[in-house]
């Protein structure tokens, strides 16, 4: 590439040369710019150009993008997330923790009711008022209502004997069927 410069370099230059001792030799007439010239003069500038881009980029592996299934796993500064419950790594679209198997692992803590984002400080929801402490209905222990009990670490779920409908403990019916819900579930973790 840099031969191919220098000889267009010197080929212009030449034909510079060249037009220029023309000029001198003709009478005062103006002659018109060669076309010829313009176009090695814009070809010369766009290598240039194109040699001082392709240098100063870093290559892909200088920037950290890895290609491949070997690759794949590779941890990234700044692409993988930690986990709210155990706290490994793990990629930005996660529903479900891959170590813990823990749902919602990433983002701000929800309200249940209105997704609105809460804190565990917090008595009610900012959103929509719901009251945030909860009866655990595995353990029957008050709680934050999050997606976890802080005491026996099952997940806020009640399951509806009619319709099998999974829901947070938001009412005494199902969301779905309308039907009563259980006081208190069968005993299970996560």
């Amino acid at each position: 590439m840099a031969l191919l410069l220098s000889v267009l370099v010197l080929a212009s230059v030449a034909h510079a040369a060249q037009n220029v001792t023309g000029a001198a030799a003709s009478s005062a007439a103006q002659q018109p710019i060669d076309p010829w010239l313009v176009v090695i003069i814009i070809v010369v500038i766009a290598a240039i150009i194109y040699l001082w881009y392709t240098r100063s980029r870093p290559t892909e592996e200088k920037m950290g993008y890895y290609s491949g299934t070997d690759e794949a796993n590779r941890v990234i500064i700044g692409y993988k997330h930690p986990c709210r419950y155990c706290g490994k790594l793990i990629p930005p679209n996660s529903n479900v923790c891959p170590f813990c198997a823990k749902d919602n692992p990433l983002g701000p803590l929800r309200c249940p009711r209105c997704m609105n984002p809460i804190d565990k400080e917090w008595k009610k929801c900012s959103g929509c008022g719901q009251e945030l402490s909860v009866k655990c209905p595995f353990c029957g222990e008050n709680t934050f209502f999050a997606d976890y009990c802080e005491k026996c670490g099952a997940r806020l779920v009640v399951k509806c004997p009619s319709c099998l409908k999974e829901q947070p403990p938001l009412g005494e019916k199902c969301i779905k069927c309308g039907k009563l819900l259980p006081t208190k579930q069968p005993n299970k973790k996560a």
